[in-house]
Protein backbone atom coordinates (compact mmCIF):
# COMPACT_ATOMS: atom_id res chain seq x y z
CA UNK A 1 0.00 0.00 0.00
CA UNK A 2 1.53 3.49 -0.75
CA UNK A 3 2.69 5.48 2.33
CA UNK A 4 0.96 8.71 2.99
CA UNK A 5 2.45 11.89 1.63
CA UNK A 6 2.77 15.09 3.35
CA UNK A 7 2.48 18.10 1.58
CA UNK A 8 2.01 22.14 2.01
CA UNK A 9 -1.22 23.45 0.22
CA UNK A 10 -1.65 27.42 -0.05
CA UNK A 11 -2.14 29.66 2.70
CA UNK A 12 0.44 27.01 4.83
CA UNK A 13 -1.72 24.37 5.36
CA UNK A 14 -0.38 20.79 6.00
CA UNK A 15 -2.13 18.49 3.68
CA UNK A 16 -1.72 14.36 3.66
CA UNK A 17 -2.51 12.33 1.28
CA UNK A 18 -2.49 8.93 1.42
CA UNK A 19 -4.97 5.58 -0.07
CA UNK A 20 -8.22 5.25 0.80
CA UNK A 21 -8.87 2.85 3.60
CA UNK A 22 -12.52 0.90 4.50
CA UNK A 23 -12.37 2.68 7.92
CA UNK A 24 -12.64 5.75 5.93
CA UNK A 25 -16.00 4.94 4.13
CA UNK A 26 -18.24 7.01 6.21
CA UNK A 27 -16.12 10.22 6.11
CA UNK A 28 -16.27 10.09 2.47
CA UNK A 29 -19.26 9.55 1.68
CA UNK A 30 -20.16 12.46 4.14
CA UNK A 31 -17.45 14.49 2.12
CA UNK A 32 -18.93 13.62 -1.10
CA UNK A 33 -22.80 13.97 0.26
CA UNK A 34 -21.22 17.92 1.50
CA UNK A 35 -19.44 18.36 -1.64
CA UNK A 36 -22.66 17.39 -3.98
CA UNK A 37 -24.47 20.46 -2.13
CA UNK A 38 -27.89 19.64 -3.39
CA UNK A 39 -28.16 16.81 -4.93
CA UNK A 40 -29.11 13.47 -3.10
CA UNK A 41 -26.67 12.17 -0.64
CA UNK A 42 -24.83 9.30 -0.68
CA UNK A 43 -24.96 6.19 2.31
CA UNK A 44 -22.03 4.52 3.25
CA UNK A 45 -23.80 1.36 1.95
CA UNK A 46 -24.44 2.56 -1.54
CA UNK A 47 -20.94 4.02 -1.49
CA UNK A 48 -19.47 0.66 -0.56
CA UNK A 49 -21.57 -0.86 -3.72
CA UNK A 50 -19.85 1.35 -5.94
CA UNK A 51 -16.19 0.96 -4.66
CA UNK A 52 -16.72 -3.01 -4.44
CA UNK A 53 -16.92 -2.87 -8.36
CA UNK A 54 -13.92 -5.52 -9.09
CA UNK A 55 -12.00 -2.61 -11.59
CA UNK A 56 -12.30 0.16 -8.78
CA UNK A 57 -10.10 -1.23 -6.49
CA UNK A 58 -10.18 1.98 -4.20
CA UNK A 59 -7.20 0.58 -1.80
CA UNK A 60 -4.85 1.70 -4.71
CA UNK A 61 -7.04 4.30 -7.30
CA UNK A 62 -8.83 6.42 -4.16
CA UNK A 63 -6.68 9.41 -2.90
CA UNK A 64 -7.85 11.12 0.24
CA UNK A 65 -6.71 14.92 1.62
CA UNK A 66 -6.14 14.90 5.28
CA UNK A 67 -5.94 18.48 7.28
CA UNK A 68 -5.01 16.91 10.34
CA UNK A 69 -8.20 14.75 10.88
CA UNK A 70 -10.36 16.62 8.27
CA UNK A 71 -11.22 14.95 5.33
CA UNK A 72 -10.93 17.66 2.85
CA UNK A 73 -10.40 16.04 -0.16
CA UNK A 74 -10.84 13.00 -2.42
CA UNK A 75 -10.03 12.20 -6.08
CA UNK A 76 -11.21 8.38 -7.48
CA UNK A 77 -9.56 7.46 -11.02
CA UNK A 78 -10.91 4.89 -12.65
CA UNK A 79 -8.29 2.86 -14.79
CA UNK A 80 -8.76 2.68 -18.73
CA UNK A 81 -5.62 0.70 -19.37
CA UNK A 82 -7.12 -0.69 -22.60
CA UNK A 83 -7.51 2.85 -24.39
CA UNK A 84 -4.03 4.54 -22.41
CA UNK A 85 -6.16 6.60 -19.93
CA UNK A 86 -6.97 6.62 -16.50
CA UNK A 87 -10.35 9.06 -15.71
CA UNK A 88 -10.24 11.10 -12.53
CA UNK A 89 -13.36 12.16 -10.55
CA UNK A 90 -12.44 14.11 -7.60
CA UNK A 91 -14.07 16.73 -4.65
CA UNK A 92 -12.96 19.31 -1.98
CA UNK A 93 -15.03 20.47 0.42
CA UNK A 94 -15.69 24.41 -0.22
CA UNK A 95 -13.90 25.67 2.84
CA UNK A 96 -10.56 24.58 1.27
CA UNK A 97 -10.95 25.30 -2.49
CA UNK A 98 -8.41 27.45 -3.68
CA UNK A 99 -5.51 25.99 -0.99
CA UNK A 100 -3.80 23.86 -3.51
CA UNK A 101 -5.44 20.52 -2.62
CA UNK A 102 -6.72 19.91 -6.33
CA UNK A 103 -3.59 20.56 -7.68
CA UNK A 104 -1.93 17.96 -5.14
CA UNK A 105 -4.83 15.37 -5.92
CA UNK A 106 -4.10 15.78 -9.52
CA UNK A 107 -0.75 15.19 -8.94
CA UNK A 108 -1.42 11.98 -7.21
CA UNK A 109 -3.48 10.60 -10.03
CA UNK A 110 -1.23 11.28 -12.62
CA UNK A 111 1.75 9.29 -10.78
CA UNK A 112 -1.09 6.76 -10.50
CA UNK A 113 -1.72 6.99 -14.60
CA UNK A 114 2.20 6.18 -14.74
CA UNK A 115 2.21 3.63 -12.56
CA UNK A 116 -0.55 1.70 -14.38
CA UNK A 117 1.66 2.92 -17.97
CA UNK A 118 -0.82 5.11 -19.77
CA UNK A 119 -0.35 7.92 -21.51
CA UNK A 120 -3.62 10.23 -20.94
CA UNK A 121 -5.81 11.91 -17.83
CA UNK A 122 -9.19 13.03 -18.51
CA UNK A 123 -11.18 14.99 -15.78
CA UNK A 124 -14.68 16.02 -17.00
CA UNK A 125 -16.58 19.28 -15.55
CA UNK A 126 -20.25 21.17 -16.14
CA UNK A 127 -19.68 23.72 -18.79
CA UNK A 128 -20.87 26.21 -16.01
CA UNK A 129 -18.24 25.31 -13.52
CA UNK A 130 -15.67 28.12 -14.85
CA UNK A 131 -13.15 28.11 -11.97
CA UNK A 132 -12.60 24.14 -12.82
CA UNK A 133 -12.05 24.98 -16.06
CA UNK A 134 -9.22 27.53 -15.33
CA UNK A 135 -8.08 25.24 -12.88
CA UNK A 136 -7.40 22.32 -15.15
CA UNK A 137 -6.14 24.64 -17.84
CA UNK A 138 -3.67 26.10 -16.18
CA UNK A 139 -2.62 22.31 -14.99
CA UNK A 140 -1.93 21.75 -18.42
CA UNK A 141 -5.91 20.38 -19.55
CA UNK A 142 -6.93 20.62 -23.09
CA UNK A 143 -10.75 20.61 -23.85
CA UNK A 144 -11.37 17.32 -26.15
CA UNK A 145 -15.31 16.82 -25.77
CA UNK A 146 -18.34 17.98 -24.82
CA UNK A 147 -21.49 16.29 -23.97
CA UNK A 148 -24.96 16.92 -23.20
CA UNK A 149 -27.01 15.94 -20.24
CA UNK A 150 -30.44 15.56 -21.67
CA UNK A 151 -34.28 15.38 -19.95
CA UNK A 152 -37.62 14.62 -21.26
CA UNK A 153 -40.42 14.99 -18.64
CA UNK A 154 -43.00 11.90 -17.68
CA UNK A 155 -44.98 12.59 -21.02
CA UNK A 156 -46.07 8.92 -22.56
CA UNK A 157 -43.62 7.71 -25.09
CA UNK A 158 -44.77 6.37 -28.06
CA UNK A 159 -45.24 2.25 -28.65
CA UNK A 160 -42.35 0.18 -29.91
CA UNK A 161 -42.71 -0.47 -33.73
CA UNK A 162 -42.79 -4.24 -34.61
CA UNK A 163 -39.63 -4.91 -36.48
CA UNK A 164 -39.89 -8.64 -38.24
CA UNK A 165 -38.22 -11.25 -36.00
CA UNK A 166 -37.44 -9.03 -33.08
CA UNK A 167 -38.79 -10.11 -29.82
CA UNK A 168 -38.19 -7.68 -26.68
CA UNK A 169 -37.60 -8.95 -23.15
CA UNK A 170 -35.72 -8.64 -20.27
CA UNK A 171 -32.28 -10.07 -19.26
CA UNK A 172 -32.24 -12.40 -16.40
CA UNK A 173 -29.22 -13.18 -14.13
CA UNK A 174 -26.63 -14.24 -15.52
CA UNK A 175 -26.51 -12.64 -18.67
CA UNK A 176 -23.76 -10.30 -18.25
CA UNK A 177 -21.53 -11.58 -20.12
CA UNK A 178 -24.01 -11.14 -23.01
CA UNK A 179 -24.08 -7.74 -22.29
CA UNK A 180 -20.64 -7.39 -21.96
CA UNK A 181 -19.86 -8.27 -25.44
CA UNK A 182 -23.05 -6.09 -27.22
CA UNK A 183 -21.82 -2.98 -25.36
CA UNK A 184 -18.48 -3.39 -26.28
CA UNK A 185 -19.25 -4.08 -29.80
CA UNK A 186 -21.70 -1.30 -29.78
CA UNK A 187 -19.20 1.48 -28.22
CA UNK A 188 -15.86 0.10 -29.90
CA UNK A 189 -15.65 3.62 -31.71
CA UNK A 190 -16.80 6.20 -29.41
CA UNK A 191 -14.54 8.54 -27.93
CA UNK A 192 -13.55 7.36 -24.46
CA UNK A 193 -15.30 3.87 -24.07
CA UNK A 194 -12.72 1.48 -22.76
CA UNK A 195 -14.11 -2.36 -22.97
CA UNK A 196 -16.20 -3.39 -20.06
CA UNK A 197 -14.76 -6.58 -18.12
CA UNK A 198 -17.61 -8.84 -17.06
CA UNK A 199 -17.32 -9.00 -14.02
CA UNK A 200 -17.47 -4.88 -13.76
CA UNK A 201 -21.17 -5.74 -15.73
CA UNK A 202 -22.17 -8.40 -13.55
CA UNK A 203 -21.65 -5.86 -10.32
CA UNK A 204 -23.11 -3.08 -11.99
CA UNK A 205 -26.28 -4.82 -12.98
CA UNK A 206 -26.73 -4.96 -9.06
CA UNK A 207 -25.86 -1.27 -8.28
CA UNK A 208 -28.88 0.95 -6.56
CA UNK A 209 -31.75 1.92 -8.53
CA UNK A 210 -30.80 -1.07 -11.40
CA UNK A 211 -30.69 -5.10 -12.23
CA UNK A 212 -30.64 -7.56 -15.07
CA UNK A 213 -34.44 -7.14 -15.19
CA UNK A 214 -34.05 -3.37 -16.01
CA UNK A 215 -32.18 -3.89 -19.07
CA UNK A 216 -34.67 -3.73 -21.87
CA UNK A 217 -33.11 -6.47 -24.68
CA UNK A 218 -34.07 -7.15 -27.93
CA UNK A 219 -33.43 -10.44 -29.53
CA UNK A 220 -33.15 -11.63 -33.05
CA UNK A 221 -32.93 -15.52 -34.46
CA UNK A 222 -32.31 -16.32 -30.19
CA UNK A 223 -29.41 -13.19 -29.98
CA UNK A 224 -29.62 -10.32 -27.61
CA UNK A 225 -28.96 -7.44 -30.83
CA UNK A 226 -30.12 -4.02 -29.28
CA UNK A 227 -30.82 -2.89 -25.29
CA UNK A 228 -31.06 -0.21 -23.09
CA UNK A 229 -29.98 -0.16 -19.70
CA UNK A 230 -32.58 1.95 -17.10
CA UNK A 231 -31.83 2.89 -13.72
CA UNK A 232 -34.66 4.38 -11.59
CA UNK A 233 -33.98 6.44 -8.42
CA UNK A 234 -35.75 7.52 -5.40
CA UNK A 235 -34.42 10.86 -3.54
CA UNK A 236 -35.75 14.60 -3.02
CA UNK A 237 -37.10 15.00 -6.12
CA UNK A 238 -39.27 11.84 -6.25
CA UNK A 239 -38.59 8.54 -8.80
CA UNK A 240 -36.22 9.55 -11.39
CA UNK A 241 -34.91 7.29 -14.28
CA UNK A 242 -31.90 7.51 -16.28
CA UNK A 243 -30.84 5.97 -19.40
CA UNK A 244 -27.41 4.87 -18.61
CA UNK A 245 -26.38 3.08 -21.34
CA UNK A 246 -28.60 1.88 -25.07
CA UNK A 247 -27.03 0.22 -28.31
CA UNK A 248 -27.22 -1.67 -30.90
CA UNK A 249 -24.65 -4.45 -32.74
CA UNK A 250 -23.41 -2.99 -35.23
CA UNK A 251 -24.23 -5.17 -38.06
CA UNK A 252 -28.02 -4.02 -37.19
CA UNK A 253 -27.32 -0.41 -36.69
CA UNK A 254 -29.27 1.63 -38.88
CA UNK A 255 -32.16 -0.70 -39.17
CA UNK A 256 -34.56 1.19 -36.49
CA UNK A 257 -33.64 -1.31 -33.60
CA UNK A 258 -32.24 1.85 -31.89
CA UNK A 259 -35.12 3.76 -31.16
CA UNK A 260 -37.22 0.38 -30.80
CA UNK A 261 -35.11 -0.44 -27.81
CA UNK A 262 -34.89 3.28 -26.63
CA UNK A 263 -39.27 3.71 -26.41
CA UNK A 264 -39.32 0.15 -24.64
CA UNK A 265 -37.13 1.73 -22.19
CA UNK A 266 -38.63 4.87 -21.72
CA UNK A 267 -41.64 2.89 -20.84
CA UNK A 268 -40.09 0.66 -18.84
CA UNK A 269 -39.24 3.86 -16.37
CA UNK A 270 -42.42 5.60 -17.22
CA UNK A 271 -44.59 2.46 -15.72
CA UNK A 272 -43.19 3.52 -12.47
CA UNK A 273 -44.01 6.58 -12.52
CA UNK A 274 -41.17 8.25 -12.57
CA UNK A 275 -40.99 12.27 -12.47
CA UNK A 276 -38.42 12.69 -15.38
CA UNK A 277 -35.69 10.57 -17.21
CA UNK A 278 -31.83 11.64 -18.18
CA UNK A 279 -29.14 10.59 -19.93
CA UNK A 280 -25.90 11.68 -21.64
CA UNK A 281 -24.81 11.77 -24.80
CA UNK A 282 -21.93 13.22 -27.14
CA UNK A 283 -22.52 16.38 -28.60
CA UNK A 284 -21.14 14.77 -31.92
CA UNK A 285 -22.91 12.28 -31.91
CA UNK A 286 -25.37 13.33 -34.17
CA UNK A 287 -27.69 9.98 -34.89
CA UNK A 288 -28.24 9.98 -31.27
CA UNK A 289 -28.66 13.46 -30.70
CA UNK A 290 -31.93 13.56 -33.20
CA UNK A 291 -32.93 10.04 -31.51
CA UNK A 292 -32.84 11.52 -28.55
CA UNK A 293 -34.52 14.87 -29.52
CA UNK A 294 -37.33 13.29 -31.53
CA UNK A 295 -37.87 11.39 -28.53
CA UNK A 296 -39.27 14.04 -26.26
CA UNK A 297 -35.47 15.15 -24.91
CA UNK A 298 -34.23 18.44 -24.41
CA UNK A 299 -30.57 19.73 -23.30
CA UNK A 300 -30.40 21.01 -18.96
CA UNK A 301 -26.11 21.31 -19.29
CA UNK A 302 -23.02 20.18 -21.37
CA UNK A 303 -20.60 18.34 -19.64
CA UNK A 304 -16.55 19.30 -21.15
CA UNK A 305 -14.30 16.78 -21.26
CA UNK A 306 -10.42 17.59 -20.61
CA UNK A 307 -7.48 15.63 -21.04
CA UNK A 308 -3.76 16.03 -20.45
CA UNK A 309 -0.75 13.75 -21.58
CA UNK A 310 1.19 12.48 -18.69
CA UNK A 311 3.70 9.38 -20.24
CA UNK A 312 7.37 11.09 -20.47
CA UNK A 313 6.06 13.51 -17.85
CA UNK A 314 4.61 14.95 -14.31
CA UNK A 315 1.12 16.74 -13.38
Amino acid sequence: MPLPRQATGRCGISITIRTFRWADLEALASLQSAIGGNSDPISSQDLRLWLEIPTVQPELNCFLAFDGETLAGYLQVFPEVPIDNIVANAGVLPGYRRRGIGRLLIERASNRGVELGVGTIQVSVQESAEDAQSFLTALGFKFVRRYQRMRRGPQPSADPANAPGVELSRLQEGDHQVLSVLQNASFATHFGFSPNDPDDIRHRLHLPGTSPEDVVAARKDGEVVAYCWTRVEDGKEGLTGAVWMTGVQPSHQGTGLGRIILRAGLQHMLAQNVRYIELEVDEENGSARHLYITEGFEDIHAILWYQKRIRDQTA
